[in-house]
């Protein structure tokens, strides 16, 4: 992991991931495909 990325970064991409595996509402994500090219952006910084 790049040490100019917050520590929580990875966390909270982790979070959005399993939120929405299991089905559950992300708030500001309702468009699937715009939560998927948001967690490949994020994780691509990774």
């Amino acid at each position: 992991m790049r040490r100019d990325v917050a520590p929580h970064f990875r966390e909270n991409v982790a979070a959005l991931y399993r939120a929405f595996a299991a089905g559950e509402p992300v708030p500001g994500f309702a468009d699937e495909v715009r939560l998927h090219r948001l967690l490949d952006a994020a994780t691509a910084q990774l």
